[in-house]
């Protein structure tokens, strides 16, 4: 359904992350790696999610609270057009590409999300969450292959995701049961 993302998916470790907060990010992925205590790697995520959400431009910023808010509040048609606006002003954000994605997952338009997340990839190959957000999508298409690719390479960036790599070895586990039925 979608292979041009799922190519791109399997592409990601010769992909290098954009610049603009590389400097930031990469001692928190290689610790996030290294990490061996769930509760650390938590925090871990949590700065880096905050190094994602937040914009040096204090307007954007708050811009980008404001659509998180909508988000939460399912108020998808100002969020998405909040989003769109942090798009076209700031199209190297990657996490506004990424919250627009995951508001457009919500109202279930798929392919407009799986567009979104073929831009946070472009931008942050390491996003852990878009990766794990498009395998969602898989997964409720009935795409089970492509849902476990895309669990899998979240889960090699960010290991400590015990929903996803539940889901994941479910899909792998009704795999096998299938091919034993065949």
């Amino acid at each position: 359904m979608f292979p041009e993302t799922l190519k791109f998916i399997l592409t990601l470790q010769q992909r290098q992350p954009s610049l603009v907060m590389a400097k930031a990010l990469d001692p928190l992925f290689l610790r996030l790696q290294d990490c061996s205590v769930e509760e650390d790697a938590q925090e871990i995520e949590t700065l880096i999610w905050e190094l994602w959400t937040r914009h040096i431009d204090s307007d954007a910023d708050k811009m980008m609270r404001h659509a998180i808010n909508c988000i939460t509040n399912r108020d998808l048609t100002v969020g998405e057009e909040l989003l769109s606006n942090l798009i076209q002003s700031h199209p190297q954000w990657a996490e506004a590409w990424n919250k627009r994605a995951s508001l457009r997952f919500l109202a279930e338009n798929y392919n407009g999300a799986v567009q979104d997340i073929q831009s946070v990839l472009a931008l942050e190959p390491r996003h852990f969450r878009a990766l794990s957000g498009f395998g969602q999508i898989c997964y409720r298409l009935g795409e089970k292959d492509m849902a476990v690719i895309a669990f899998d390479a979240a889960l090699r960036i960010n290991p400590f995701m015990t929903g996803i790599r539940v889901t994941a070895d479910k899909l792998r586990d009704q795999d096998c049961g299938d091919h034993i039925l065949n």
